[in-house]
């Protein structure tokens, strides 16, 4: 039980007095049964705060459990999944890899398509998606192989920089396994893997500015403006401002703001009589430039239509053409058969009953080879 003498109580690093007192009048403490907490434990508490850790994937089981399957509609002009759940796509396919995909291989690319295949299997199983359908199938496979990418990056940059070869294998992390680590690991040593790096590193300190857009995709913010403004060729401007813009710390740089103002000029200057207006998607071209794989100002989705895939497509419109107009010859051709082989038959009976023969035992006849005249005819 307690001390019946009275004694200050100290809460935490506060000597506090807190008297208790009982019905019956006595007055006790707790100094001698709570210990003081130091200031020294506290702030160190403090700096040592948990992060909010990895994706598992709780959120979408939680959904997916209540009212099935997912359903996501992926934009074939933007190459994206758009919608309400769009960004649960890309965070599952995210959890998939991390949990799921084999390491040992250099590039996504590089893995068998039989192991690509039971990676679809798990993203079909929380998402209504039909991969038969070319741009369909795309999508997933760009954002499985993007986040194959980021993981692995993510990896080198925690367990492998700045050490030893045999250091970095002893640094496996707890959620790989030895044997696929120790491989990553000789990997990213080889001077293959060296060189490539290197360009890579080379190109990324050619970009002039970065976006302030936050994790949301570009194309899901357009997407979003063009179902508020209810047009779909308008946006793309707006969209590079408010992805290069900060209220609260203005323009990323002097550049971006210049190239935004560039767009507003152009967007603002009078047709010609007879002409068209540009859409903001060619103006924005016109000031940022071209890429041959993507379009500069919207990221990951949308792909340039380049004057090669055009003449592929011309080439390709000419040889269906080419094809049909085969396989209706070849048809015709067909037809012509059927109805030689009818005439043929026709003149085999007729040469039959002429000579009085039965049709078995008279000669076949053809049209090329017709039997010489006979006294009885």
């Amino acid at each position: 039980m307690f001390q019946k003498k009275s004694h200050d109580l100290v809460l935490g690093c506060n000597a506090t007095t807190d008297m208790i007192h009982y019905k019956l009048g006595v007055t006790i403490s707790f100094t001698n049964y709570i210990p003081a907490i130091s200031a020294s434990y506290s702030d160190s508490h403090s700096l040592k705060r948990k992060g909010r850790g990895p994706t598992r994937g709780k959120g979408t089981d939680d959904i997916v459990s209540a009212a099935g399957k997912i359903s996501l509609e992926i934009s074939k002009k933007l190459g994206r999944a758009i919608g309400n759940q769009q960004a649960r796509l890309a965070s599952e396919c995210g959890y998939v890899v991390r949990s799921f995909a084999p390491l040992c291989y250099k590039r996504w690319i590089d893995i068998p398509y039989e192991e690509k295949n039971k990676l679809y299997d798990r993203v079909l199983a929380k998402f209504k998606l039909d991969l038969t359908v070319e741009h369909v199938h795309k999508c997933v496979n760009d954002t499985l192989a993007r986040r194959y990418r980021d993981y692995r990056c993510r990896l080198k940059e925690k367990y492998f920089n700045g050490k030893t070869l045999d250091d970095a294998m002893k640094n496996c992390p707890t959620d790989i396994k030895q044997v696929d680590w120790d491989w990553l690991c000789q990997y990213w040593s080889t001077p293959e893997f060296q060189a490539l790096s290197t360009r890579n590193l080379a190109s990324h300190n050619c970009i002039k500015y970065n976006h302030c857009g936050g994790s949301k995709s570009f194309v899901a913010c357009l997407q979003g403006k063009r179902s508020i403004t209810k047009d779909n060729a308008q946006g793309e401007i707006k969209l590079y401002y408010e992805t290069h813009y900060s209220q609260k710390k203005g323009w990323v740089n002097d550049e971006a703001r210049i190239k935004y103002e560039k767009m507003l000029q152009i967007k603002e200057q009078p047709i010609p009589e007879g002409s068209e207006a540009p859409t903001e998607l060619e103006i924005m071209q016109e000031v940022l430039g071209k890429s041959r794989g993507y379009i500069r100002g919207l990221g990951h989705g949308p792909k340039p239509a380049s004057s090669h895939s055009a003449h592929l497509t011309s080439v390709d419109t000419e040889s269906i053409a080419l094809r049909e107009q085969i396989q209706k010859q070849e048809q015709e051709l067909l037809d012509m058969r059927a109805k030689i082989s009818h005439f043929e038959a026709l003149m085999h009976q007729f040469v039959s009953n002429q000579v009085g023969m039965s049709p078995q035992q008279a000669e076949p006849a053809t049209m090329f080879s017709m039997p010489p005249p006979t006294d009885n005819i």
